[in-house]
């Protein structure tokens, strides 16, 4: 089926997969309200959020991970959707800096470029040491329902944030801090939703309304998803079995269903990663040879061979560069060892010195309490 066509799932289904879903919800309300016997201190607001589970006919890989951003023509912003930014340090170098400049910083920039949206800046050095533990992540993760993170830092906070973002969904969206209309950036990223494709199964949720949305708009949501995963899933639209509308309480009400066959999907082979090699001969003076994935060999003029050097020699220093900054580290660490080993052994031996001082007066002042040694 061709993107262009976009009739991927039919529209009338989806008004009364909709509709279906909002007598769900008020029987569901109806229901919880009898059973209520005390005041709850939050309300239950997950049963209004409308997502879009997708199965697949054929999983990947069990490596493959993918991240899908679709941009939607509604929102799901609200009032009272929260939002946490991820920055980076201003004194990055000293680990002892305070962390309210950074934050304070980063508050007048939203402040001054009219971001109101964002409700809480967290910079990296905040994020190494009072999120630490596991509980406090899964605190976090739990405390906002949108994150964004700079640019920058997207490397760092894969082994930071832990598995309790990547259990619910709610990974950092990628922002660029640095241009100009910092404004339109933050809506265009927090106008997106986010599908992750795993091999772990084959279903897959994704956010895209609410109940307090008009049909119109849920289904405009719904079919600019499907536009979005035909082009992004492995196996293009062919690989979809099936598409269900639910809320978190509610039962998964179907809109699409595929009876083709599964012989029919053809999903990307996994190409091995190999780079081409550039080396020098040494039957050729002058000159470079350079060796590609699949066998080929071609022999290089002096000029490039002469460029391919100098970006070997500026890598190789890099290089260097790199080793002897880890050589130091290495060093540090080392040192920082040894003190503590050194301090052990000493408060060890004051130990032991005083625990014989004080053998030594016993002896001297009840020698008819003291029990022989066997």
């Amino acid at each position: 089926m061709a993107v262009e066509d976009c009739n991927f799932v039919e529209e009338k289904k989806i008004h009364e997969a909709i509709s279906a879903l909002r007598e769900l919800s008020k029987i569901w309300e109806e229901k919880n309200e009898n059973k209520k016997t005390k005041k709850q201190l939050f309300e239950d607001k997950c049963n209004k959020i409308v997502h879009l589970q997708i199965s697949l006919k054929k999983l990947p890989n069990q490596k493959f991970v993918k991240m899908i951003r679709i941009p939607l023509p509604h929102t799901l912003m609200t009032e009272d959707t929260s939002v946490c930014l991820f920055t980076g340090d201003l004194n990055r170098w000293n680990i002892k800096a305070d962390i309210e400049p950074t934050i304070q910083h980063y508050k007048d920039l939203l402040a001054e470029k009219g971001i109101n949206c964002i409700s809480e800046v967290i910079p990296l050095r905040q994020l190494r040491t009072e999120f630490k533990p596991h509980e406090a992540k899964r605190h976090l993760a739990d405390g906002f329902n949108v994150f964004l993170a700079d640019k920058k830092i997207m490397n760092c906070l894969i082994g930071l944030l832990g598995k309790h973002f990547f259990k619910k969904g709610k990974y950092p969206l990628q922002l660029n801090m640095e241009v100009k209309n910092l404004k339109k950036e933050v809506e265009k990223t927090l106008n997106k939703t986010v599908m992750y494709v795993r091999a772990h199964g084959s279903c897959s949720n994704v956010p895209v309304g609410h109940l307090d949305f008009s049909d119109l708009m849920i289904k405009e949501n719904i079919l600019a998803v499907c536009k979005k995963l035909a082009e992004e899933v492995p196996g293009k639209w062919e690989n979809i079995h099936s598409c269900h509308i639910k809320t978190d309480k509610s039962v998964a009400l179907p809109i699409y269903m595929s009876l083709a066959s599964i012989n029919n999907v053809v999903l990307p082979k996994d190409e091995p990663t190999k780079k081409q090699v550039v080396g020098d001969v040494t039957t050729l003076r002058k000159t470079c040879v350079k060796v590609f994935p699949d066998g080929t060999v071609s022999v290089l003029p002096n000029s490039k061979a002469e460029v391919l050097e100098d970006d070997q020699s500026e890598t190789e220093e890099m290089e260097k560069r790199m080793l002897k900054l880890e050589e130091k580290k290495m060093n540090k660490l080392k040192r920082k060892q040894f003190q503590r080993r050194r301090l052990a052994k000493d408060r060890k031996r004051r130990r032991s010195i005083l625990s014989n001082e004080f053998d030594k007066m016993e002896k001297g002042s009840f020698p008819e309490k003291r029990v022989k040694k066997t």
